[in-house]
């Protein structure tokens, strides 16, 4: 009968996860926070690296604010 319940309960939500950071990945593979090989720094010329972020006049950084319409 609770696992009825605990069914019913948690139809359609999303499963719940226990806290922490996951079990330890595969051997072969580095963690995130580990540093980026040396060659991935731009080059010492000054020009940006192709994947940089480049600003544009065409695409503003924020899109306007719509305004809000309050429901009642």
């Amino acid at each position: 009968r609770w696992g009825a319940a605990r069914r019913a309960h948690l139809h359609g939500r999303a499963p719940r996860r226990p806290s922490g950071p996951g079990p330890p990945p595969p051997d072969g593979i580095p963690p995130p926070d580990a540093a980026p090989p040396p060659d991935a720094a731009p080059p010492p010329d000054g020009t940006p690296a192709s994947d940089a972020v480049v600003p544009s006049d065409a695409m503003p950084a924020e899109p306007p604010l719509r305004a809000r319409r309050r429901r009642r």
